[in-house]
Parts: structure tokens; C-alpha cells; sequence
């Protein structure tokens, strides 16, 4: 784990304060994450991208409800459930992306939950586990990462979460650790959310006490998340939101000025 992605582990967990028993939650909590509905209305137009499978389309609900109020905001759902790298190229990913605009001032990307199965290409067909397929996983999600980059100034990967299912865990965190790679290699933004989807816990918990209540924050099939799961794990990505506004509204005013 790498020293931006601890200290922002630690500073979520400084902001929540979970007390975990019996596998579930109990005790009391001195803090709630502010999340990106802290994150003010930026004066120029923004858009942001969220990109990835059905773990992605929560990201964008919360990222939706934080601006839902903001004109100068649009946000892209850029989703396919059950889909992912394995099942769909990286530049037909890209397509989509350009089908909703040309360029973004955020792209949020999210996938691999779908990616525990074998890549065809062509002919050739790549078994899961295999050195084969991870070089092949790999390199697309290195593809994925460049045209990202091409229609956005800050693009953040964020990793696949702890699951209630070992099998499930062990197969998701070794698609983690390719995707974290490749962005880290290019000097990028990755959030390895393992470790914060446990919710101060040692373990995978279903619920966590929050501002004294006890609040389900994992749906039933034990790797989505509620909506204030989702929104606990967007909260996050608060900072980047905030520069990456400021970016843009720094950007605008410098236009003006060229222009005058």
C-alpha cells in the first residue's frame, strides 16, 4: 500500500470512529464522513465521468445526490452491469465515454468485480489465474488507463472493496493488485478501498454505527454496498473533487482573461 493510499485510509478512519463487535457493529461513534455532499458548487461548468460495472453505479448515485443541486455540474453514468474488462475492450469503454461528451473534468473508474472469468481475443482464450491472462488483463487495463487520461485531466481508479465470500476476496484483491500496478506505474491516482470497507473492523462487517446508530452499509449479497455505504466510500474522493473544481474554475478565468 502506498504512502497516499495509507494516509487517506487514515484520515477517513480519523474522521469515523467504529467500535466493531460480534462481526457486526457496537459502541459509539465521535465523528460522520462530511462525504462529497461537503464539496461546494463549482462556479464554472464541471463535469465528471463515472465509469465501470454495477460497484461503479453506486459511485455515481452518490456523486449524483452530492451535485444533484448544482447547475454548473454534470455527472456521467458511464455503468454496464455485470460487465468489466474481460467481457468488454478497454477502447470500447473509450466509446461509450465518447458518446457522453468529449472531455471530462473528473473521470472516477471502478470495474473487476465481472473480471474473475477467462479473456477471449480472437482465437486465443486465457484462463483466469494464468500468467497468460494477467499479462493480457494487465494490458488492458493499461489501455483503459491511457485513453482515460486522453479525455480527462484527473482520472482516479478505485479498487474492487472486502467481500463477505474468501473464494470471492482472494480473486477480487488479484485483480485489485493488477489494476493498482498499472496505475501506480503511470503516476496515477488509485484507491485501494480494502482496508476502509471494513469499516474500522479486521473483517468483512455488514453494518457500522454512525453518529450513534447502527446502519447497514452492505447489501445482502455481501459486495454492494447501501446507499450510505456508497456514500461513505465516495467520501474519499472529496479532495480530488474539490481541486479538480478548482482546476476548472481556475482554468475559466484564465480563458476570460485570454480572451479580453
Amino acid at each position: 500500500m502506498s504512502l497516499l493510499q495509507r494516509k487517506s485510509i487514515e484520515l477517513s478512519l480519523k474522521v469515523w470512529t467504529f467500535a466493531i463487535s460480534c462481526g457486526i457493529c457496537a459502541g459509539a461513534v465521535f465523528g460522520s464522513p462530511s462525504g462529497l455532499g461537503s464539496v461546494e458548487c463549482p462556479n464554472e461548468e464541471f463535469s465528471i465521468a463515472v465509469v465501470g460495472d454495477s460497484l461503479a453505479d453506486g459511485l455515481w448515485g452518490s456523486t449524483y445526490r452530492a451535485f444533484s443541486n448544482c447547475s454548473s455540474v454534470n455527472v456521467y453514468r458511464i455503468t454496464e452491469v455485470s460487465d468489466g474488462l474481460t467481457r468488454t475492450p478497454p477502447l470500447e469503454w473509450r466509446a461509450r465515454l465518447d458518446e457522453a461528451a468529449d472531455s471530462f473534468n473528473l473521470v472516477i473508474v471502478q470495474l473487476g468485480a465481472n473480471d474473475i472469468r477467462n479473456i477471449r481475443e480472437g482465437s486465443q482464450r486465457f484462463v483466469f489465474g494464468s500468467p497468460e491472462w494477467f499479462d493480457t488483463y494487465g494490458s488492458r487495463a493499461q489501455i483503459l488507463w491511457d485513453e482515460l487520461n486522453k479525455l480527462s485531466q484527473t482520472v482516479i481508479w478505485v479498487g474492487l472493496p472486502i467481500v463477505g465470500s474468501d473464494t470471492l476476496q482472494s480473486q477480487y484483491s488479484q485483480v485489485t493488485e493488477v489494476q493498482q500496478a498499472i496505475v501506480l506505474a503511470n503516476g496515477g491516482i488509485f484507491y485501494d478501498i480494502r482496508e476502509l470497507t471494513m469499516f474500522g473492523s479486521e473483517a468483512f462487517v455488514m453494518n457500522a454505527l454512525w453518529d450513534g446508530e447502527l446502519v447497514q452499509m452492505r447489501a445482502p449479497d455481501r459486495i454492494h454496498f447501501t446507499e450510505a455505504g456508497y456514500d461513505a466510500v465516495s467520501s474519499v474522493l472529496t479532495q480530488h473533487l474539490i481541486n479538480a473544481s478548482r482546476e476548472a474554475d481556475k482554468d475559466a478565468i484564465l480563458n476570460s482573461v485570454e480572451l479580453q
